[in-house]
């Protein structure tokens, strides 16, 4: 259950039950309606060409342990998105460091799905004994932005104009979680 004040009311949200699973080539073609949207329709991404299943099947870590990429499901089976850790670097120093990544269908969003999927990334990744998360998040995406410091991630730094869509400049906020 989450609780939050607005305004002085107290509202109580139930978290949606989720479940996660280990994305397969099947659900490339889900996965990349919700690539699609978010390349179409906002900053999430930084790609401004949609981009063809192949293309997004190199970009998950789909047989890369042991970096993951999940399916998140509700209990009926139905995809509400899909989250992976990979690498954050190829370079060998880099290994004790993984990137974490989660896209929501954009109907989902703001259900507390998130920190669900946090938690859950967040115990797989300690399990592999990584020591550093790292997430890119677009500075303007403020409900990303608040689920990293929700999740006890600190902004560590803030790339301005470091790339442009839809005409205008954005800039790109560095969340870390160390790992004790």
């Amino acid at each position: 259950m989450v609780e939050s004040e607005d305004g002085g009311n107290l509202t109580v949200a139930m978290e949606r039950k989720i479940y996660f699973s280990l994305l397969e080539d099947l659900d490339l073609k889900w996965v990349k309606e919700i690539y699609d949207y978010y390349i179409l329709n906002s900053t999430a991404i930084y790609y401004t060409e949609l981009q063809t299943e192949e293309d997004i099947r190199r970009i998950l870590p789909m047989d890369n342990p042991p970096y993951k990429a999940y399916a998140i499901r509700d209990e009926k089976g139905i995809p509400l998105g899909f989250c992976y850790y990979g690498p954050y670097s190829e370079r060998e120093a880099y290994q004790v460091t993984v990137e974490i990544t989660i896209y929501l269908r954009p109907e989902c969003v703001g259900h507390h799905i998130g920190m669900q999927v946090m938690d859950r990334l967040e115990a797989d990744i300690r399990r592999n004994k990584f020591r550093n998360i790292v997430s890119l998040v677009d500075s303007e995406n403020v409900a990303s932005c608040r689920l990293m410091e929700k999740a006890g991630f600190v902004c560590c730094g803030i790339i301005r104009n470091v790339a442009e869509k839809f005409g205008r400049k954005c800039s790109l906020s560095i969340y870390q979680k160390e790992l004790q």
